[in-house]
């Protein structure tokens, strides 16, 4: 069981920073069939009923979409199936220990995005050490702290130096790829760990909260911070004045607008495989003005209703909140819920990261999961 153990941590790990490439698609494949030859007996195999449920629904919208011919399917189905795989195995992978590897990968992350930084590796996440805007990095998924903090959530697991620790790593990276979005879900889910009404005013609260602020003061004022970050930070106080969420907001109009749904789309979608065209006026340089074609726009929740309408938004809302009822702690109800809104509202990331099933997995697995009746 040691081995096992060892060999799935490996595996686990090399799996995560894969599933942020574009490339390696056969090689994941291969190290999911590896780690279900090692975790899954099929004479034992646990299977819960909402893993079979919900394949008779994927089932449906995956051959409604062959109906229509999308000419790269495979660009979100490829997703799916790698998340129905991993769900299974994170289902029968016996006594291993999630929490160690998370915080192990938080730290390998900041070591990865600090020798991108510094050019020391090859990008292979992306085509260009610094593709984004003002030195946006790009690299391996920034994940790895919401699946810490979130296990400490549900298992009411106090702060402690590990925790303090892995949120200051988190900070660093993030702030390295300016990533907004994953940066109020941290903060979010750190403080929920750190509130308690009850015992608000413990010197060791206060203590954290202040040393946590402080460093991030620090670090926003280091020189190794992209400049795109420090411009972003002073929209937390006004998001709606982020430039990139009005984006978003615009995008969804215009796609909206465009799809000219029938009736019968409106309930079922086009199926999975569907894609979104877009197009984007630059005022300042009208050459650079273009038509996008999005796997999905950056919302969740048009991603769900493009390809299975509102049949599929309700089945997914129905879900969360079956979901939510089964978490015993408030704060971690919270939790799940900021993570559904804030990635669906902001990006599609909780459909094609697909270590974003280890919640849903931890949910359903957990000894302290409540019992639902209806």
């Amino acid at each position: 069981m040691l081995l096992i153990n060892k060999i799935n941590f490996i595996l686990f790990f090399i799996l995560f920073f894969l599933q942020e490439t574009q490339h390696y698609n056969l090689l994941i494949l291969g190290l999911l069939i590896i780690l279900a030859l090692i975790n899954i007996n099929l004479s034992k195999i646990k299977i819960p009923q909402i893993f079979n449920i919900s394949l008779l629904f994927y089932f449906f919208y995956l051959i409604r979409g062959f109906f229509y011919a999308y000419q790269n399917p495979t660009i979100d189905i490829k997703f799916h199936v790698f998340m129905f795989v991993l769900f299974l195995i994170f289902f029968n992978s016996k006594n291993f220990n999630y929490l160690k590897l998370f915080f192990t990968l938080n730290v390998f992350v900041l070591l990865i995005y600090l020798l991108l930084f510094f050019k020391f590796i090859p990008n292979f996440w992306h085509e260009e050490y610094f593709g984004g805007f003002k030195g946006r990095l790009y690299g391996p998924s920034i994940t790895a702290f919401i699946y810490i903090a979130f296990i400490y959530l549900y298992e009411k697991r106090k702060s402690d130096k590990n925790l303090v620790f892995s949120f200051l790593i988190a900070l660093v990276y993030i702030l390295l790829t300016t990533n907004f979005m994953n940066l109020i879900i941290i903060i979010i889910l750190f403080g929920l760990i750190l509130v308690d009404l009850k015992k608000i005013f413990n010197y060791k609260i206060i203590f954290t909260f202040l040393i946590s602020i402080f460093a991030f003061i620090l670090l926003i004022q280091s020189p190794f911070i992209p400049e795109l970050s420090k411009k972003k930070l002073k929209y937390l106080s006004n998001p709606l004045e982020y430039p990139s969420l009005k984006m978003r907001v615009s995008d969804l109009k215009q796609a909206i607008t465009k799809e000219k749904y029938t009736t019968l789309e409106l309930f079922f979608g086009k199926g999975f495989g569907a894609n979104t065209a877009i197009y984007r006026e630059n005022n300042k340089a009208k050459s650079l003005s273009r038509t996008l074609v999005f796997q999905e726009i950056d919302n969740g929740f048009y991603y769900l209703f493009h390809r299975g309408g509102f049949s599929l938004l309700f089945l997914f809302l129905a879900t969360s909140v079956f979901f939510i009822l089964k978490i015993p702690t408030f704060n971690a109800k919270v939790a799940f819920f900021s993570i559904l809104l804030i990635t669906n509202l902001l990006s599609i990331h909780i459909y094609n990261y697909i270590f974003y099933i280890f919640i849903i997995y931890f949910i359903m697995s957990h000894p302290k999961s409540k019992r639902i009746t209806f």
